[in-house]
């Protein structure tokens, strides 16, 4: 006679006997639950270009390190970063203020933060300003004149900039000497925590868990829950793919 054994029971077992070598670990077992690529929508979410769709695949993880990627919207994902002076991703209208307003940036693979694997809820965050991280890293840290200690992408002043007919940022030092810069760069430079992030050596942008988080339950192949931090909060309905 032939005994089935359910997943479930194969994982008290493996609790009960040990794990020896060449076995899977628990968590990894648990992760697996989860991997695989997945498609769908986000319930009254909609990106730039109206779309509501959801990508993600999971790659595996523990249970307390699950390890994937999140895109949003159509279209694949932009070019490598290869010019610091300009929009990124290439087109990119940024406001005089606010970059944000050009997130998410559809197509990006951004990476799971935080993720971690409970029974069948997976949970996780992202980095929405992840899309900048490898333009940043381009960039050359500058002194901060006017905060001892603090580095950024462009020289800061106390004196103001403003905004040319063709798009572009006026940026004044302190001396009264104008640059014209893309605008994206300005902000991204001189908004502290909401663009590039700087230290004496380099500029990047951390993987720290902010603004976008996501509370899924996964059954079978399919995935429900809700993210927060895209608008209102979004019902995410997702499908594993074969």
């Amino acid at each position: 006679m032939r005994v089935r054994t359910t997943g479930a029971a194969l994982l008290v077992m493996v609790a009960l006997l040990g794990c020896d070598e060449g076995e899977v670990p628990i968590g990894e077992a648990g992760a697996a639950i989860a991997v695989g690529e997945w498609e769908g929508y986000i319930e009254n979410v909609h990106f730039a270009s109206g779309s509501d769709a959801i990508r993600m695949n999971i790659t595996g993880g523990q249970a307390d390190q699950i390890e994937g990627i999140v895109s949003f919207g159509s279209g694949p994902p932009p070019p490598p970063p290869t010019d610091p002076d300009v929009s990124y991703p290439e087109g990119t209208k940024c406001g005089f203020h606010d970059a944000r307003e050009a997130l998410p940036s559809e197509g990006f693979e951004h990476s799971l933060i935080s993720g971690t694997m409970s029974s069948a809820r997976l949970q996780f965050s992202l980095q929405l300003r992840e899309v900048w991280r490898a333009w940043c890293e381009l960039q050359t840290p500058i002194a901060d004149t006017v905060n001892d200690g603090r580095y950024m992408c462009l020289p800061n002043s106390n004196s103001s900039s403003g905004v040319l007919e063709d798009g572009t940022c006026l940026l004044a030092d302190d001396a009264g000497n104008e640059t014209s810069v893309d605008c994206c760069k300005l902000t991204l430079c001189l908004g502290g925590s909401s663009g590039c992030e700087c230290t004496a050596d380099s500029c990047t942008v951390p993987l720290v868990p902010e603004g976008v988080h996501f509370d899924l339950k996964v059954d079978g192949d399919t995935a429900d829950g809700t993210v927060v931090g895209l608008g209102d909060v979004g019902l995410v309905r997702l499908i594993r793919m074969p």
